[in-house]
């Protein structure tokens, strides 16, 4: 009986404290570009990713949909756009899907090119209540690609304010005048997800301006501790060994935003330059959650080495955040372990 009731004790004292598990990246080992994860109000995570590959409406299926309990296991549950469902503007280049819950209603926001190559960002409402869907596209693009671009709209995120409770959308284009490859946008939502605030105006809050950068500001995804905001970025170009992911910073949604100079995960030079194998090369892209103990973990791509935009494509990878900087108010997240993607065996999130 003793026994029994020790049992129960650690039993109770786990569930209370929540559970982790060790892993070693990839956590998921094909072709899943530009990971954004969802946490589940009833526990579990949603992971959807780029189709970059897709060009046949009719017969391929476009952004697969994973789901874990742990982000570490993850299922495929199925695609937002099963073949023959696709959005009937769009034609190809099918980028980087984020899922949100919207007040109440699952939402994906992607990007796509009509077939005339213009690329713009559009939304899919789930049709029920269930994060697997079904979708079904608003029918047009949201975000249209202006004559003053030449790439388009891309790389739109979603981020609900806690301060304000205001909803917001952000995004990466490019304009002609004034020139710049890169700039973020951001403009306010209604609360439906699937317009913008009437009145309401794109305002750019981001571009492009370190060498390091190579003109590319792009994959956003915007955090919020201790009345900062924190945006993370991608920058240099997704096929080099270069790409990177950062950081900027703000006590205003609306800017002004500051950069970090050091990469919040970046490729490991030092085994790179010296030939050895490092594993991983061009990080980036990605997604931050926190933990039920308040960690934060990133969710990027990475080519593995030797394998720059060859099979098996750009895999899945999970890394803890850790938070550098002195004085202790001056504070900035970093990948665990130097900044450089793992891969040995860590210890995972706890849920």
């Amino acid at each position: 009986m003793k026994c029994w009731h020790f049992s129960v004790f650690i039993s109770l004292c786990l569930y209370n404290q929540g559970w982790s598990t060790t892993y070693t990246n990839p956590v998921i080992d094909s072709n899943n570009p530009d990971p954004a994860v969802l946490a589940l109000p009833s526990g579990g995570f949603i992971a959807v990713a780029t189709s970059n590959h897709v060009t046949d409406p009719t017969t391929e299926d476009a952004f697969p949909i994973y789901k874990s309990e742990d982000l570490v296991n993850w299922q495929l549950q199925g695609y937002v756009f099963p073949a023959g469902s696709w959005p009937n503007w769009a034609a190809k280049n099918l980028w980087a899907p984020e899922m949100h819950l919207v007040n109440g209603r699952y939402l994906v926001y992607f990007s796509a090119s009509a077939p005339n190559s213009r690329h713009s960002v559009g939304v899919a409402i789930s049709q029920t209540d269930s994060p697997l869907g079904p979708f079904e596209d608003l029918g047009e693009p949201l975000i249209y690609h202006i004559e003053d671009s030449v790439v388009g709209a891309i790389d739109a995120t979603y981020f609900k304010d806690p301060q304000t409770e205001q909803d917001f959308l952000i995004w990466k284009t490019d304009t002609l005048v004034p020139f710049s490859i890169s700039s973020v946008f951001i403009r306010e939502l209604e609360e439906d997800g699937v317009s913008f605030m009437n009145g309401s105006q794109a305002t750019m809050i981001l571009q492009s301006d370190l060498p390091s950068e190579q003109g590319i500001v792009e994959g956003m995804w915007m955090m919020y501790k201790e009345d900062t905001y924190f945006m993370f970025y991608s920058s240099s170009w997704f096929t080099l060994p270069s790409y990177h992911m950062g950081v900027a910073r703000s006590k205003s949604i609306m800017g002004p935003y500051v950069k970090r100079d050091v990469p919040v995960v970046e490729t490991d030079w030092e085994r790179y330059n010296s030939g050895q194998n490092c594993t991983f090369e061009g990080p980036g892209h990605g997604s931050v959650l926190v933990d039920s103990v308040g960690d934060w973990w990133v969710v990027y791509h990475s080519w593995r080495y030797g394998h720059l935009d060859k099979e098996p494509g750009r895999v899945m990878l999970l890394d803890r955040l850790e938070w550098q900087g002195a004085p202790e108010e001056d504070l900035w997240p970093v990948v665990l372990g130097g900044g450089v993607p793992s891969d040995t065996e860590r210890e995972g999130p706890v849920v």
